[in-house]
């Protein structure tokens, strides 16, 4: 099970991760070696359609049809 607060990841590990927006209105990341969900964000109140990572690994955000940057 994942879970279902943000939690800072280090970037030594981002290509070892896969993150997926979702029409649940979630966007989750992924372990790509084991195809774990680590992490599901929720907050958006329509589709989500994008998730985009700081370069440093430390942040990421989300966007949706609600018109929200999560």
């Amino acid at each position: 099970m994942c879970a279902k607060r943000a939690t800072p990841f280090p970037l030594a590990f981002a290509s070892l991760l896969q993150a997926t927006a979702s029409f649940d209105l979630t966007w989750r990341l992924w372990d790509v070696e084991t195809g774990a969900a680590l992490l599901e964000q929720e907050g958006h109140s329509r589709a989500v359609y994008a998730v985009g990572f700081h370069p440093d690994g430390s942040l990421a955000a989300s966007a949706g049809l609600d018109a929200v940057g999560e």
